[in-house]
C-alpha cells in the first residue's frame, strides 16, 4: 500500500477541481481544516471561507479511490508535519496547504468563521475555539479578540463573536 502521503497530490487536484482551497492545520496535536473558496465573492472573511465538508468529501473521493482508510488525512497530516518540526510549512500544493501554524493563526481562522457555518461545522468550530483558547491561555473574550485583533479588525468579524466568545468560556 502507498503511504497516506501520496495522496495529498490527488486531494489538492480534487480541491482545485471544485475551486477550493484547504488547509490541514496541525495544532497541539489536533488537526483542524480550513476551508477558503478559490475565487470568494468578496474581501470580506465571511465570503471567503467555504463549507469545511467540501475538504472532507473531497478527502473521502481520494481516500476512496487509493483505498485509504476514512483518517488517512490526519495520518498525513500529522506524518508530513512530523518531517518538518514542530512549525512551519510541510506540504504545499496549489490548493491544498498542510503546516502546524501558530495558534493564534488557527483560533482567529476559527474565529472568522464562528456564527456563519452550517450547524454540523458550528459545533466543530466551537470545539477547537475552545480547545484553542485553552492552548493559548486564554481565559475571557476580550483577551481572545485581542490574539484574533492581529489578524482581522472587528469589522471583519461575525456579527455578536463576543458573546459567542463568552458562552465557550463557561
Amino acid at each position: 500500500m502507498m503511504p497516506l502521503t501520496a495522496g495529498l497530490p490527488s486531494l489538492d487536484a480534487e480541491l482545485a477541481s471544485v475551486g477550493i482551497e484547504g488547509e490541514v492545520l496541525l495544532v497541539g496535536g489536533a488537526v483542524m481544516l480550513v476551508t477558503f473558496y478559490a475565487e470568494p465573492a468578496s474581501r470580506r472573511p465571511g465570503d471567503q471561507f467555504a463549507d469545511q465538508n467540501l475538504l472532507t468529501e473531497a478527502a473521502d473521493r481520494v481516500g476512496s479511490a487509493e483505498g485509504f482508510p476514512s483518517d488517512w488525512l490526519s495520518t498525513a497530516a500529522r506524518a508530513v508535519v512530523g518531517t518538518e518540526g514542530p512549525s512551519g510549512m510541510a506540504w504545499e500544493g496549489s490548493h491544498l496547504r498542510v503546516y502546524a501554524p501558530q495558534p493564534p493563526y488557527a483560533l482567529a481562522m476559527k474565529c472568522a468563521r464562528f456564527g456563519l457555518a452550517p450547524e454540523a461545522e458550528e459545533r466543530a468550530i466551537q470545539a477547537d475555539v475552545r480547545y484553542l483558547m485553552r492552548l493559548i491561555g486564554l481565559t475571557t473574550a476580550s483577551d481572545a479578540l485581542g490574539v484574533i485583533g492581529d489578524y482581522f479588525t472587528e469589522r471583519q468579524l461575525p456579527d455578536r463573536l463576543t458573546p459567542r466568545l463568552e458562552r465557550l468560556l463557561h
